[in-house]
């Protein structure tokens, strides 16, 4: 009898954003849900911009949040590699996909 143990990490950091990421695959279209392709758009401009320490506005109208990490995240809800932004909260931080992203309010180099 062989017996195998095989570690699985999920709901972690990975590093840098992949900028060869489909980011068309998160759009909405014929067939399959998604998100408004405007939105991921203007999205997708902001990420390019952001850093850490920034303040940013996010998509669910709450006071401006302070980030603290850019990359891609493979845990909740997409179990799978993905860009996105760690976010200062009430209760610590928490991951948030790159549509989350409206604008940056102030900039970390500004301050």
């Amino acid at each position: 009898m062989k017996v195998r143990m095989v570690e699985v990490r999920e709901g972690e950091f990975l590093g840098p954003i992949d900028w060869l990421f489909d980011f068309d695959s998160v759009k909405w279209g014929d067939g399959h849900g998604g998100a408004n392709p405007v939105v991921v758009d203007h999205a997708v401009s902001v990420l390019r911009e952001v850093c850490v320490g920034d303040m940013i506005q996010g998509s669910y109208g709450d006071e401006p949040r302070r980030v603290l990490a850019v990359g891609m995240y493979d845990g909740w809800p997409h179990w799978k590699p993905f860009p996105s932004v760690l976010v200062e909260t009430w209760s610590g931080s928490e991951w948030y996909g790159f549509t989350y992203l409206r604008s940056i309010v102030e900039k970390a180099s500004s301050r």
